[in-house]
């Protein structure tokens, strides 16, 4: 071990007086600490630095422990906002193979990250414990051993800035994309100008919260009624399902995320800890059974036969059951849900096949179209197809006394839907008559404009 003497240098002295201002309650500035740790890990490699006491190298590497809390909390919430809103992209386009496997890749870095986390926490309490030892015997420190805790943490906090700065890039590609689409990025991702970030992401969830209370209770009053089978068609309840189906997922989500803020608090709650593992068993025994209730229902409709609405009733009574114990969980218990994004559906489809299969398909000779066309330029289709079938309801010109109406304004309906046609690779309309008209003509000629290409990722740096 290498004996570091009583004084330390001003840069420490800096330091120590930034620690001491701050307080447990206050912000530590970043900038400062990385420079200090930097500073102080290649002078103890090299040997140059003049002085460092036990108590100054324990505030240095308690500097570091609380950055690495603050960074933290801050990194999760970047990549809610980037997943959420890169759902919202799949959803209103499609999931392109370039832009999933970039999400993907992140996705293994922020894990990767969350591991190596706890290893820097583990050798920064490790090394404190080993000044603290030092200061009460021998006065005697490893300095090469400080110097590696140094700069692990320093790499640490050097990948945290390298994935934020990616996911940035994720949100603003993503934010670029859906407004191409015409679409309105979703705000309550990322706050938004004007908007507490914890406020919105609140409201959200009692949003989501009473959005589920109004359609189950329609859709329950519904399946309660005699002639239930006959008045429901299965696309609706399917749709009612799925919504239970997503809601309920998101909602295991947020528990796991209360699971561990509780486990991560110095003063967990035991009933909130205790009552929360409770509600997410029992939502993750909902969800297969609400998929194996939509797979009846899908069966029932291939074979032409009515649905048992009796088991549809059963699955999303209990889905509800379980929606309203929830919101009553966390209103009794005054849960903070503020900083939690619903992610858990996002996160779940980060790996599905048809998102990270290969980005096109080869088409063979006998998938060709007719005159030689393919799905793209190489002869390739995408993995995932989107579809559309619409009832424009263009008519054929005609004398105004067989119209509803005077004018049913063909041609700024016309141009309006010609501006979603880039979306979809599969169009089936209907009423579009071609008969004393040139719109049909015009559509087919290219009035849709060309399908957009997927948001790329961010260019690499150089350097």
């Amino acid at each position: 071990s290498d004996p570091l003497l009583a004084q330390a240098s001003s840069l420490y002295a800096a330091q120590n007086a930034m620690a001491a201002r701050g307080g447990a309650g206050r912000v530590v500035d970043r900038d400062a600490v990385d420079a200090s740790t930097a500073d102080a890990a290649g002078r103890l490699r090299c040997k140059s630095l003049a002085s460092l006491s036990c108590r100054e190298a324990e505030q240095l590497l308690d500097g570091n422990f609380k950055v690495n809390d603050e960074v933290w909390p801050v990194l999760r919430q970047a990549w809610d906002c980037a997943v959420r809103l890169d759902c919202q992209l799949g959803e209103a386009d499609r999931p392109w193979e370039d832009r999933n496997r970039w999400l993907q890749s992140l996705a293994q870095e922020r894990a990767d990250l969350e591991r190596t986390k706890a290893e820097v926490e583990t050798e920064l309490l490790c090394a404190k414990l080993e000044v603290q030892t030092a200061c009460a015997t021998t006065g005697l420190l490893h300095a090469s051993r400080l110097a590696d805790v140094l700069d692990a943490t320093l790499r640490f906090r050097n990948r945290c800035s390298r994935l934020g700065e990616e996911l940035e890039a994720v949100v603003q590609t993503a934010r670029e994309a859906l407004r191409d689409l015409g679409e309105r990025p979703d705000v309550g991702a990322y706050g938004g100008e004007g908007a507490s970030p914890s406020a919105v992401q609140t409201k959200r969830w009692l949003a989501e919260f009473e959005s589920a209370r109004l359609e189950n209770d329609m859709v329950l009053r519904t399946l309660r009624h005699a002639d239930a089978a006959k008045a429901l068609s299965a696309a609706a309840i399917e749709e009612a399902i799925d919504h239970n189906w997503r809601f309920s997922l998101e909602l295991v989500g947020l528990f796991e995320k209360v699971v561990g803020k509780q486990s991560m608090s110095t003063a967990p709650k035991e009933a909130v800890l205790e009552g929360a593992e409770k509600l997410r068993a029992k939502l993750e025994e909902i969800l297969p059974a609400l998929l194996e209730c939509k797979l009846c229902v899908l069966n029932s409709e291939a074979k032409g036969l009515k649905p048992d609405t009796a088991a549809v009733e059963a699955n999303v009574a209990a889905a509800y059951k379980c929606q309203v114990e929830s919101l009553k969980f966390l209103t009794a218990n005054n849960v903070d849900i503020s900083s939690i994004v619903a992610t858990k559906f996002a996160e779940e489809m980060l790996p599905h096949p048809a998102a990270f299969g290969s980005a096109a398909t080869r088409a063979s000779d006998d998938a060709a179209l007719p005159g030689g066309e393919c799905g793209g330029e190489d002869g390739s289709w995408p993995p995932v197809l989107r579809m559309l079938t619409y009832n424009v309801f263009i008519r054929a010109p005609a004398p105004q006394f067989t119209h509803n109406t005077d004018d049913d304004r063909k041609d700024e309906r016309l141009r309006r839907f010609a501006e979603h046609l880039r979306r979809y690779d599969v169009v089936c309309l209907q009423e579009l008559f071609g008969a004393f008209s040139n719109r049909r003509d015009w559509l087919f000629g290219g009035g849709g404009g060309p399908r957009p290409q997927a948001p790329p990722p961010p260019a690499a740096k150089q350097g």
